[in-house]
């Protein structure tokens, strides 16, 4: 369905004249005077203020904590591919013991992360959408399922049309899905929230959802991720993910018990302002259960502006270590961490940055093609070396959502909305053939 994109409320303080704002703007606004001022927006990134730099960085980024939320049916869709016609030239809610779950193979592998908008397309545009797959060469796309466009009247009616056309169209082009399920509808809603993204009211309901989806489509997706970003506001509530992630996934080894369950894509963030940093997040989901409910772990390590290595707390690269340590720890050490989400914009509305330069504006600045490149190159370095620690590695996106520059999210794709290809696209295209 059409404009359900990851929106986010974020929460700005002027910092005298000069101002960074986290989050992508819908209302844009500038500030002039220390008080704080909620807006709305999208965002992709990563949430860190000056406090959460570490000791040997030079410059303070004059950032402060987000609070980031996800609006009811919001009108720009993330992921959404369609627009031109392309010439690319190139169930059950009882507990199942979690079983462990070792990768048969060391070998690397890549996907794109599509986002919401793959349901939004008829059968033609998905054609154009897998036939680029193709040939960039990927061999999975990551996906929405979203639980508010299968059941948005009530739990006890389905509506399945959108998600077969997506999944049939998958297996037709020989890409593997990761399917992502998530998102609340309206009747779902716990109180006091009234937020798609807001974890539901009755964790069994959802349960009850990704056991019909696994049982539906058992012939066609084996991979689950359940929810998107839990550890930022207002999903930042590890009791609560934890029991949907627990019941999500004994419902869908109830129908398929060779299914692959990954926990949601953990956001790079800091702990504070509503938000739990990845490390943070996955040491208490450990504390809550007897053992995690997942087969993987997934992360989103956002950097942009900066390079994967670059030294701030906020960083998910840098904390993949004590993650490690913790799965470990909790006999999961043989456990795969999935990259289910990189990527960084090449326009926007707001000044064309420099690599590392910290007065970023997120939601509204944006970094050169080229630049996109080499924090693509960097990225990928970092998961071949330590390839024997990951599972795929998914970019986000394939494809430019639109030209209007009102907003960064319109451009986070290898290509451009006319699918002519920016530099970024070949050095993705090339390292996957290399390790095909």
């Amino acid at each position: 369905m059409k404009g359900r994109s990851a929106y986010r409320r974020l929460l700005f303080v002027g910092l005298g004249a000069s101002v960074v704002l986290v989050g992508l703007v819908v209302a844009y606004a500038r500030l002039s005077t220390n008080q704080p001022i909620l807006l709305t927006g999208l965002f992709h990134g990563p949430r860190y203020d000056s406090s959460t730099l570490l000791p040997d960085t030079s410059i303070v980024a004059s950032v402060v904590h987000s609070i980031s939320h996800r609006q009811t049916r919001p009108t720009t869709t993330r992921g959404q591919t369609g627009g031109s016609t392309a010439t690319t030239t190139t169930g059950s809610t009882s507990t199942t013991t979690p079983t462990q779950t070792t990768s048969a193979s060391k070998t690397v592998a890549f996907g794109i992360a599509a986002g919401g908008g793959l349901t939004d397309l008829d059968q033609p545009a998905l054609n154009t959408y897998f036939q680029a797959l193709k040939t960039l060469g990927v061999q999975w796309v990551r996906w929405d399922i979203d639980w508010g466009v299968v059941q948005p009247d009530d739990a006890t009616h389905y509506n399945w049309a959108a998600i077969d056309r997506v999944a049939a169209t998958a297996k037709q082009y020989g890409i593997n899905s990761l399917a992502i399920l998530t998102y609340t509808p309206a009747w779902a809603y716990p109180s006091g929230c009234t937020m798609s993204q807001c974890l539901p009211a009755d964790p069994s309901a959802f349960a009850t959802f990704a056991g019909a989806a696994a049982a539906r489509y058992k012939d066609t997706i084996h991979t689950w991720e359940i929810w998107n970003e839990p550890n930022v506001a207002p999903n930042a509530n590890v009791a609560v993910y934890s029991t949907v992630l627990r019941g999500s996934y004994s419902a869908i080894k109830a129908v398929d018990p060779s299914a692959m369950v990954l926990s949601g894509g953990l956001a790079p963030a800091a702990d504070g302002g509503g938000n739990i940093a990845p490390a943070t997040f996955v040491q208490a989901l450990y504390a809550d259960q007897d053992r995690a409910y997942f087969d993987a772990l997934a992360l989103h390590p956002y950097t942009y502006p900066v390079s994967v290595g670059y030294q701030a707390i906020w960083n998910s690269w840098l904390q993949m270590a004590i993650i490690q340590n913790s799965m470990q720890a909790n006999g999961d050490g043989a456990k795969k961490i999935w990259i289910t989400e990189f990527g960084s914009p090449t326009n926007g509305p707001g000044s064309l940055r420099q690599q590392n330069q910290l007065t970023f504006v997120y939601g509204s600045d944006y970094l050169s093609e080229q630049t996109q490149q080499t924090l693509l190159q960097d990225a990928l370095a970092y998961y071949i070396q330590n390839s024997a620690s990951f599972g795929p590695f998914f970019f986000y996106s394939l494809h430019d959502n639109g030209t209007n520059t009102n907003t960064p999210e319109n451009f986070f794709g290898l290509l451009r909305y006319d699918w002519s290809q920016k530099p970024a696209y070949q050095t993705f295209q090339q390292t996957i053939a290399q390790y095909k």
